[in-house]
Order: C-alpha cells, then sequence, then structure tokens
C-alpha cells in the first residue's frame, strides 16, 4: 500500500486562517465551540480549507466523514469556524490522529533534526491508514492511498500531497 503525507495549502485567494488557541484549551473543553478566523480581504468570499495543519489538525466535515471511517483511534473536538461578520461559518473539527512510531531507522535528516526524506516502517504501519508521525517539531499526517483517493473523488481539494517512501525491515 502507498502512503502520503498531507498538508495545508494556503496559496489561493483569501484563504481564512484560523486563529487556534493552545492545544491544552482545545482538547480540556467538553463541548463544541466557535473558532474565529481572518482572512487579508475580510469583505471579499473568504475560501475555506479542508484541513489547516498546526499543533492540532483543524479539519473540514467532509474529511472527517472520510477520516473517520479508516483511523483507528484519534481524538475529534467538534467546533464551528469562519467568520461571524461576513456570515460565512462552517462545521469544523479539532483532530489528533493515532500516533505511530513509524519512522524507520533509513529516514534522512538535516543537521538541524528536521526529516529530509521519510521513510515509514511498514510492519508498524500494519493496517493504519490515517495517523500522524512525530517528527522533532511537528506531526506529520499520514494517509494511505485509498484514503486519499476517496478525498478526491469527493471534490476535496484545498490541500496538498507527496508520496512517502516505506520500508519492509
Amino acid at each position: 500500500m502507498e502512503y502520503y503525507r498531507i498538508t495545508q495549502k494556503d496559496d489561493w485567494w483569501n484563504v481564512i486562517k484560523p486563529e487556534v488557541p493552545h492545544v491544552t484549551e482545545i482538547w480540556a473543553r467538553s463541548e463544541p465551540f466557535f473558532l474565529p478566523g481572518l482572512s487579508k480581504e475580510p469583505d471579499d468570499y473568504l475560501m475555506f480549507l479542508p484541513f489547516y495543519d498546526g499543533d492540532a489538525f483543524l479539519i473540514s466535515d467532509p474529511v472527517k466523514y472520510i477520516w473517520k471511517k479508516y483511523q483507528k483511534g484519534g481524538r475529534y473536538r467538534p467546533c464551528a469556524f469562519g467568520s461571524v461578520k461576513q456570515r460565512q461559518i462552517l462545521p469544523y473539527c479539532f483532530m489528533m490522529p493515532r500516533i505511530l512510531e513509524a519512522i524507520h531507522s533509513d529516514t534522512e535528516y538535516f543537521k538541524n533534526g528536521d526529516i529530509r526524506e521519510l521513510i515509514l516502517n511498514k510492519k508498524i504501519i500494519g493496517a493504519n491508514r490515517v495517523f500522524g508521525v512525530r517528527s522533532l517539531r511537528r506531526i506529520r499526517l499520514i494517509v494511505s492511498a485509498d484514503v486519499l483517493e476517496e478525498m478526491i473523488r469527493e471534490n476535496i481539494t484545498g490541500y496538498n500531497w507527496s508520496m512517502v517512501k516505506t520500508s519492509q525491515e
């Protein structure tokens, strides 16, 4: 099976960016909440992305629907995201994926400890199709080819993906 790293695409016109609270605030809340967003042109049409990365991942409802079908474990915290001023608010949720210690020893690193080329250990991944791997500074979100294909079939756009190498050892 092939795996892909998903990252936020923010080069679209007037993308609304979330004002994300500290990660402990996100998971300490028990009820849904409103998450305000900012854009460069607040009076123009807002572009909502399906996926925002940070200390916790913010995902749209259509993405959540697909990922929950394939993900083993993980946490979700519902919220409403958008701009009250523009009356553009959509259902989103924060998602923390199941973290796997699946970084293979052949992974290449820069001198500062960041990953140059990620290689995953297929034995540790097992049947997981949506998961995270923790690098020095961040969690990298990984999805399997079938999850990515379903997102594309459902016309979910606004993110980047890049294939990740795997090793059987």
